[in-house]
């Protein structure tokens, strides 16, 4: 008592306070499921087709593997040409802005 007055003291609960927890329905089950066969068909499938394939050595095609660089050569030119076409559209605004 303080002061001739009681002190109650107050417990209250609110539903904000609570932490409701997940409860589990019927498709939780099925995605664990469906998720672990997913893993165990993989894995499977992986060795299963590491086991049953048959791995040789290739010859090496000198022709082949000219054709190939030539191709990659001629590629990565065309892909040059088309950067520095870009870039040299570009510098003329940079260089317009500078200038305003």
């Amino acid at each position: 008592m303080r002061g001739g007055v009681a002190e109650e003291f107050y417990r209250m609960y609110l539903e904000i306070v609570l932490v409701s927890m997940p409860t589990p329905d019927f498709s939780m089950p099925f995605n664990v499921i469906c998720l672990t066969s997913t893993a165990l068909a993989i894995g499977f499938g992986t060795l299963h087709s590491l086991s049953t394939r048959s791995f040789a050595m290739l010859d090496e095609n000198r022709r082949g593997r000219r054709r190939l660089l030539r191709r990659l050569q001629t590629y990565l030119l065309k892909a040059r040409k088309t950067l520095v076409r870009c870039v040299r559209s570009i510098r003329p605004e940079t260089k317009k802005q500078k200038r305003e």
